[in-house]
């Protein structure tokens, strides 16, 4: 079955004179800087309260955050993430081209 939703944003961005995006989008998100247990990481809307395992580095801290992304449908459904040295890296699903980098504070 056809994601109708997807269509009709086409649909609308056609008749509109917009560019539609055909590719998927790739976006980093660094974590650094000095980590303590109890800080919050907020991806995409998602809070991360790191503990003192997840605070331990950015790399654990990363790991951290890429699971619970992962397990949040609003986050995985739009992207496939991957997590190494510190760095989340965030890939649009087909069907969520130009989603645009998720806001990280």
């Amino acid at each position: 079955m056809p994601d109708t939703n997807l269509i009709m944003r086409y649909q609308f961005a056609a008749f509109m004179g917009c560019k539609v995006a055909t590719a998927a989008g790739v976006y980093a998100v660094t974590i650094g800087g000095t980590l303590a247990s109890g800080d919050k990481i907020k991806i995409a809307g998602v809070s991360v309260t790191l503990d003192s395992t997840s605070a331990a580095s950015a790399n654990a801290a990363a790991t951290a955050c890429k699971t619970v992304l992962e397990a949040n449908e609003n986050v995985s459904s739009k992207y496939t993430i991957t997590s190494s040295t510190g760095v989340l890296t965030f890939t649009e699903k087909s069907g969520h081209f130009g989603a645009g980098k998720p806001a990280a504070s």
